[in-house]
């Protein structure tokens, strides 16, 4: 790979890794949001292997108590937000705006 690649890559785990950490502040979110934050959060570790080994979707979904097209669909909103954020010019912009919001 080239270096152009791998800063790529290095730069979508940093995004990741802080859109992670972000889920996880609770100041100023209602409870339903803490939530929905929280499901996110663990969809995007389990699913994608980020803090243990890969989780189906089924297994996903008796590990959390909804449905496989619950969880699809979750990650599918993950994956818009995240798109989102990468297609904005300067993806700085996208973390300390989310460290404004939370």
């Amino acid at each position: 790979m080239e270096n152009s690649e791998l800063n790529i890559i290095q730069r979508f785990k940093e995004l990741i890794g802080t859109y992670n950490e972000l889920l996880s502040v609770q100041t100023n979110k209602t409870k339903s949001k803490q939530f929905r934050d929280l499901q996110k959060k663990k969809i995007l570790e389990y699913l994608y292997g980020l803090k243990s080994k890969l989780y189906s979707r089924n297994q996903l979904s008796i590990l959390l108590d909804v449905t496989p097209e619950r969880i699809r669909q979750i990650n599918l909103e993950i994956l818009r937000e995240l798109k989102e954020k990468i297609n904005e010019p300067d993806t700085d912009v996208f973390t300390n705006y989310l460290l404004i919001v939370y």
